[in-house]
């Protein structure tokens, strides 16, 4: 009953949000003393990444609040200017850094480090040699983790893909090579993960699949309504 009280505020501190209501937002949020739970469902469902990340600064000491303001951080890169992203990749880096070093034994804050390094260029502070360095803790930490970076790093998910197990590992696996093949399978393994199939529909969006897209995100809506206001953006 706890966790559906808690659906319940989430959902109805979104959709006054997403009003541009945040007074309305913060008096449904009376009885929930969890910014970061907030912070991550903004993150989900708010198209402008900044509302999450003010929220998830009222929690400082926590390894998954400088995680999700990282994420956040960098969804606001894109659209940035060459200036500003480069001040962003170094913001980027300082939160997932923080993060990392919060929750020294939180395999999803190391993933994110080396995610980072692994795609940020150079001089943004990225390279592949730290990269692998993370994948090395990685692995220490969780070892389908460490096959999931190192394949990565050489582009071959064949070891991790034969070492793929539970329906965690296969979701993660689909995710991280973004291969709506392997999604396939993952969905088969849980079929009432919302968050899978928006994942799917970013991806085949990406993809100019926009139909299929737009099909996989009702499927995410019908399954979770904290997934409604990126159904019905406003």
């Amino acid at each position: 009953m706890t966790a559906l009280l808690t659906a319940l505020t989430l959902t109805q501190a979104l959709v006054v949000l997403a009003d541009g209501r945040p007074g309305e937002a913060q008096a449904a949020l009376e009885h929930l003393d969890d910014c970061v739970s907030l912070g991550a469902a903004q993150l989900d469902n708010l198209r402008d990444p900044r509302v999450a990340e003010r929220t998830l600064r009222g929690a400082s000491s926590s390894w998954r609040s400088h995680l999700l303001i990282g994420i956040a951080l960098a969804k606001e890169v894109p659209g940035a200017f060459v200036l500003r992203k480069l001040s962003l990749a170094g913001e980027v880096q300082r939160e997932l850094t923080l993060a990392a070093a919060l929750g020294p034994r939180q395999v999803a804050a190391h993933e994110a480090l080396f995610g980072f390094f692994l795609h940020a260029p150079g001089f943004a502070g990225g390279g592949r040699d730290k990269a692998r360095a993370e994948a090395e803790v990685l692995a220490k930490l969780d070892t389908f983790a460490g096959l999931l970076a190192q394949a990565q790093l050489d582009g071959d998910y064949r070891l991790a893909a034969s070492e793929a197990r539970t329906s965690e590992q296969i979701a993660a696996l689909a995710r991280i090579s973004k291969d709506p093949a392997r999604f396939a399978a993952a969905l088969e393994a849980r079929p009432q993960d919302a968050r899978l199939r928006r994942d799917l529909s970013e991806i085949l969006a990406e993809l100019g699949q926009t139909g299929r897209s737009r099909h996989m995100l009702a499927e995410a809506c019908q399954i979770d309504p904290l997934y409604e206001s990126a159904c019905h953006p406003r």
